[in-house]
C-alpha cells in the first residue's frame, strides 16, 4: 500500500507563490478528515469546482477570505469567520485583497485522493510537467474534485473511463514516486 505523506510536507506553487501545509492526514487521523492551511497570494484564487461525497469547511485565519458560489452569490470571510460547503454545491475560492490570505480547508470525511492529489498536482508544476487530459481526469477522480464548466461536464462520461483505467494501470503509485513530495522528518 502506498504511504501517504505526514504533515509536515509543504507544498508550494512555483509561479504564483501559493501554498498549501497539510496540518492533519487521513493517515493520522484514520480517515475522518483532511485539514490543510493555505496561502492565496492576491488576485488568486481556485476555480468553480463541485466534490460529491465530501463537506469542506474554510475558515479564514489571516486576511478576508471569499468563496463564490455557482449563481453569484458571494460570501466574504473575515479572519476567524468560517464557512461549510456541502456535497453537490459548486464554489470558486478568491482573495479578493491586495494582501496574501491565509486560510484553513477541512475536508470531511477525510479523502486520501484529495491529499495526494494536490502533492501530486504541485510535483508536477514543480518540474514544468503539462498535466495530460488523463492525468487531470485521475487526480480529479481520486479527489472527488470535479470542475464546473460545460466542456468538462460534457467530457466526465470520458473522463471517468479514463481516470479508472488509470487506476487498473497502477497510474496512482507512479505518479505519487514520480511527482510526489517525500515528508521530511
Amino acid at each position: 500500500m502506498l504511504e501517504i505523506m505526514n504533515p509536515c510536507v509543504k507544498l508550494t506553487h512555483p509561479v504564483s507563490g501559493d501554498s498549501v501545509e497539510f496540518v492533519s492526514t487521513t493517515k493520522e487521523n484514520d480517515g475522518f478528515f483532511s485539514i490543510m492551511h493555505v496561502l492565496l497570494n492576491p488576485t488568486s484564487n481556485i476555480p468553480y469546482q463541485v466534490h460529491r461525497k465530501t463537506v469542506h469547511v474554510f475558515t479564514s485565519l489571516k486576511g478576508g477570505l471569499c468563496i463564490r458560489l455557482k449563481g453569484g452569490e458571494l460570501e466574504l470571510l473575515p479572519e476567524g469567520k468560517s464557512f461549510t460547503v456541502f456535497p453537490n454545491t459548486p464554489y470558486a475560492v478568491l482573495n479578493p485583497g491586495v494582501g496574501p490570505i491565509k486560510y484553513e480547508h477541512k475536508v470531511n470525511p477525510g479523502r486520501r485522493g484529495y491529499e495526494d492529489a494536490i502533492n501530486i498536482a504541485f510535483g508536477m508544476l514543480r518540474v514544468g510537467h503539462r498535466m495530460s487530459m488523463v492525468e487531470k481526469s485521475f487526480l480529479d477522480y481520486i479527489s472527488d474534485t470535479y470542475p464546473c464548466t460545460l466542456q468538462e461536464k460534457m467530457l466526465q462520461p470520458l473522463r471517468r473511463f479514463f481516470a479508472q483505467k488509470a487506476l487498473k494501470d497502477g497510474a496512482y503509485k507512479k505518479l505519487m514516486d514520480k511527482y510526489g513530495v517525500k515528508p521530511t522528518v
